[in-house]
């Protein structure tokens, strides 16, 4: 019986480990607010860590502000550059896609309701910053 629980302990760590070692993280300096899913961040420096599964969290570095939002894989171009699309509504900033840097893939979040609102009544522009690992 002590053997199985040692085992199982083990096997969950072994299992564990990968899933742990695939979290890719950029950073970036965001100079105005924006929403990530339904949370709205405050401008500031920002992590930006996407795990195996495509959850993305966000941190605002140096304060309590967090997000986890999931993030859909989409095929690019050959642009791997790490960075952050905004799509923009007036002086609403909602964030639209992650490059973390690998193989031309972005992660793309979806709309919120909020920003399908905006996008009913204004015209929608789009912010590129560029992150750094």
């Amino acid at each position: 019986m002590k053997t199985s629980r040692v085992l199982a302990i083990v096997s969950f760590f072994v299992l564990l480990t990968p899933a742990l070692a695939q979290v890719r993280t950029v950073k970036a300096n965001v100079p105005f607010d924006f929403v990530a899913g339904a949370k709205t961040m405050p401008a500031g420096e920002y992590s930006f860590a996407l795990n195996g599964s495509g959850a993305l969290r966000i941190v605002k570095n140096g304060g309590p502000e967090i997000a986890g939002v999931i993030a859909a894989p989409v095929a690019g171009n050959d642009n791997t550059t790490p960075r952050l699309l905004f799509h923009r509504y007036s002086n609403h900033a909602f964030l639209a896609e992650v490059w973390i840097g690998e193989m031309s893939v972005s992660h793309r979040l979806c709309a919120s309701l909020a920003e399908l609102e905006y996008a009913k009544t204004t015209q929608q522009e789009a912010s590129t910053i560029l992150a750094r690992k």
